[in-house]
């Protein structure tokens, strides 16, 4: 089950929020979110359950002991890792050690629903309660949830223990709040089955099939776009995750802040995918030493792990390694030199930069990146009719989904809003039938439709 999907919309959504009202709250948020797991992923659910019961039990025992702290938690980590490892990793590993036999050796193990992020939720549960920064739970349901919520379950955002242990406890929602998750619902839900979703389209269109016969606009072109489709797509989910929680009482962080405003990689990872880089930042970077013990080494290990976190595929360690040295090159080099340039260089070398690195980070069925560049700088034409209907057909779309992409809504409550209180009323109008128009055109978007996955479940 996903949330864009009309059975998610308006029949799990409502009876949900019934029973939630009217029955024992974290009891019928447990039930609900097992459900919201067993639709999309039945046989693994014994294996999530197992997860929260190995963490639910050794970060007691941590909290509980003084000698053996370190133990428990070199086991409880050793446990989770490998649980991910196998799941994630193993066929990966397999495929390089049996390169000319694979097919004998393949497992039939398949990647479980949303284990990166709950596994590291977990982990920095487990990791908290060593260092003394949260108190072990104590009762197994409220772990439960807090592992299992179904709103940010499957593609995060990964959501610190200590940030949502007293809602868990007791919270309370005002309508301003409830109303506020439903905006913020539905601003997703748009985001995804309105914009990326036609945007993949376009991807398809321009980066499927055989590359050598695509011109290089539509190369260049199609990855411009697929990265405006995977920031729809996960910001999305990102802001559907943030809407039902706060509908419910929980305030998750933002997990995406216009990262294309940026004009480095090292700004545009401080804003694109916020929790995964603040995990790494908090439970690997500094314990590793940060900025004051072998930096050069610890980023690079961030980055590998980062690459390596979003698939288990030589593209994904490529992308990671690029990142490092592009970040490393950036903090003692490149920086400085754009700081003394006028900002429109920076945009440029962002442009460029971001664009290299999506090259690598596509992953699709008879793509490679080794035929994309032999494509892209062969003897193939700059563009062809082809290419040229593909974008005078969506060019709304496209020029739309780029707009959106930057903070305009900021920009029309800074300048024309608070100018005076009756542009607020206005607003506020104009605003519901944005929301129901949104509402409308997904579910007519969504009819017919089978299945409309998030690009972050794969990770």
């Amino acid at each position: 089950m996903v949330f864009s999907d009309l059975f998610f919309l308006y029949v799990f959504i409502p009876i949900f929020f019934i029973c939630y009202n009217f029955f024992e709250k974290n009891k019928v948020l447990c039930i609900f979110s097992l459900i919201f797991y067993f639709f999309g992923e039945p046989k693994y659910i014994l294996l999530l359950i197992f997860e929260i019961i190995i963490n639910y039990y050794f970060a007691i025992k941590i909290e509980d002991t003084d000698n053996k702290k370190k133990k428990y938690l070199f086991l409880v980590l050793a446990i989770d890792l490998l649980i991910l490892f196998i799941f994630k990793y193993l066929n990966f590993i397999t495929r390089i050690l049996f390169v000319g036999d694979f097919s004998k050796f393949r497992t039939r193990i398949l990647l479980p629903l949303g284990i990166s992020f709950y596994t590291f939720q977990a982990i920095s549960y487990v990791v908290d309660v060593y260092r003394g920064e949260v108190k072990a739970q104590r009762s197994f349901k409220n772990l439960f949830l807090y592992i299992s919520m179904f709103p940010q379950l499957i593609a995060g955002p990964i959501v610190r223990y200590s940030e949502i242990k007293n809602d868990i406890e007791d919270r309370y929602v005002t309508n301003s709040e409830f109303l506020y998750g439903i905006y913020r619902f539905v601003i997703g839900l748009g985001k995804k089955v309105i914009i990326s979703n036609q945007l993949a389209v376009i991807v398809s269109s321009l980066l499927g099939g055989d590359l050598f016969i695509k011109s290089k606009c539509g190369l260049i072109i199609g990855i411009f776009i697929y990265m405006l489709q995977l920031y729809f797509d996960f910001s999305g989910y990102s802001d559907m995750a943030i809407g039902i929680g706060s509908a419910i009482g929980f305030k998750f962080n933002e997990n995406f802040n216009y990262p294309f405003l940026s004009k480095s990689l090292t700004e545009f990872w401080r804003r694109w995918h916020i929790s995964l880089g603040s995990f790494f930042r908090d439970y690997v970077y500094i314990p590793l030493g940060g900025n004051k013990k072998n930096q050069i080494l610890n980023i690079i290990i961030v980055w590998f792990l980062t690459g390596i976190w979003h698939g288990a595929d030589v593209n994904f360690l490529l992308w990671g390694v690029y990142l490092a040295v592009l970040i490393l090159l950036e903090k003692y080099f490149i920086l400085n030199i754009l700081n003394g340039l006028n900002e429109i260089f920076s945009r440029i070398y962002f442009l460029i930069i971001i664009f290299f690195s999506f090259v690598l980070f596509y992953n699709a069925e008879n793509y490679s990146i080794s035929s994309y560049f032999m494509s892209l700088f062969g003897n193939t034409q700059f563009i062809d009719l082809y290419t040229k209907n593909i974008l005078l057909n969506n060019i709304f779309l496209i020029v739309a989904s780029i707009i959106l992409s930057f903070p305009i809504s900021s920009f029309i409550k800074k300048y024309v809003i608070n100018k005076s209180t009756e542009n607020e009323y206005i607003f506020l109008i104009v605003r519901v039938f944005i929301i129901l128009f949104i509402l409308i055109y997904s579910t007519i978007l969504l009819v017919g439709n089978t299945s409309n996955p998030f690009l972050y479940f794969r990770f």
